[in-house]
């Protein structure tokens, strides 16, 4: 059985972390002034649009 909640901002830096970590896998960051910048966009981004539900991730528990 699957136990699933709504992300909210207070899953931010988890999210942020789990997309660090894809893109260094696939070699997409090349510095640690471009991984910066990504996690910079990334938070601005998941705090503007969860406030405003205009991005509904579900996690599993």
């Amino acid at each position: 059985m699957f136990n699933f909640i709504k992300v909210t901002t207070e899953h931010i830096d988890t999210i942020i972390q789990l997309r660090l970590t894809l893109l260094k896998e696939l070699d997409e960051l090349s510095s640690p002034q471009e991984e910066q910048l990504m996690e910079t966009a990334t938070r601005k981004y998941l705090q503007n649009a969860l406030s405003r539900n205009e991005f509904i991730p579900i996690w599993q528990k």
